[in-house]
């Protein structure tokens, strides 16, 4: 019996090593695109699925609530003075032209890539496209700007595609998990970062998450209210996650892992086990060899 938790870390690290080959012959592509140089400009991706509806605020923080709202406004006011967004904030035509334009050149690179046979890879595409065909049926909002949409022509891209919806989907399972809460997503995340490891004090919170928008003062603002609330202590090299605060964040792994593998139950087993080892094989032959010395 698969761990469903090694199900999810197999398809990240299939991606990855998909994304270490597209990545770099990407980025020059990008590099020599309108949107180089445009502070924000990867929020296009959002105005051109959800086209022709604008990009508001409101739909920007239903897949990120971690931000702080004015600097997603400052953004959107960004792309707007690039011509990306009109003044209704709808994807213009310029953008969108040059936004499919990297779709296609990630769709050429990503038919140069035939490390794996394609029988293989399009088992892969076919389970994972069941599992996508179930999620789509949920009113899920970072998962659904996208899940209508045509699926990208070569193999190698549809399944880099399908792995990132099925990234939205999680995102959209771990807010749907802590939103009962009585805490906003900065709160949440300052919480998660203490939890996890990788930030304990306020200035490598600021250090972690600069994207944010938010100084060093409010990172230690939420800090405080966080050990008012009992989810973290005072500890001798910064905050630590308290008992109370452990039993709640165990409580949302375990509601964001029920919601996030559900729609899985649409493959058998048996189906789940062929899926992680064409992943594996996937994962293995994606993977560059390192440079000799």
């Amino acid at each position: 019996m698969v761990e469903r938790t090694d199900i999810w870390k197999q398809i990240q690290q299939a991606q990855n090593a998909i994304v270490q080959n597209l990545a770099p012959k990407l980025r020059e592509v990008i590099e020599e695109s309108i949107f180089n140089g445009v502070d924000g400009w990867f929020h296009v991706g959002l105005a051109y699925y959800i086209r022709p509806e604008p990009m508001t605020l409101e739909r920007m923080r239903q897949r990120n609530p971690y931000t702080r709202k004015e600097k997603l406004l400052t953004g959107i006011q960004n792309l707007k003075e690039a011509d990306f967004l009109d003044s209704n904030a709808v994807v213009t035509d310029k953008a969108n032209d040059a936004y499919q334009g990297l779709l296609d050149a990630q769709d050429t690179i990503a038919s140069e890539l035939t490390f794996v046979h394609q029988e293989d890879l399009q088992l892969v595409s076919d389970y994972l496209k069941r599992i996508h065909d179930e999620i789509a049926k949920l009113d899920a909002p970072c998962f659904k700007d996208s899940s209508n949409k045509p699926l990208p022509i070569t193999i190698v891209h549809r399944i880099y595609y399908l792995i990132a919806r099925l990234a939205a989907w999680r995102d959209d399972a771990h807010i749907q998990a802590w939103q009962h809460l009585d805490v906003d997503g900065h709160t949440y995340e300052t919480f998660s970062l203490v939890w996890d490891g990788t930030a304990t004090n306020a200035e490598k919170l600021l250090e972690a998450r600069a994207g944010r928008g938010y100084d060093e003062s409010e990172w230690q603002a939420t800090l405080d209210k966080l050990v008012y609330k009992g989810w973290l202590v005072k500890g001798d090299d910064g905050y630590e996650v308290s008992a109370e605060g452990k039993t709640i964040r165990d409580d949302v792994e375990e509601k964001t892992d029920d919601i996030f593998y559900a729609p899985f139950a649409i493959l058998n087993d048996t189906e789940i086990e062929h899926l992680l080892t064409l992943l594996k094989d996937v994962q293995e032959r994606f993977t560059p060899e390192p440079e000799a010395n």
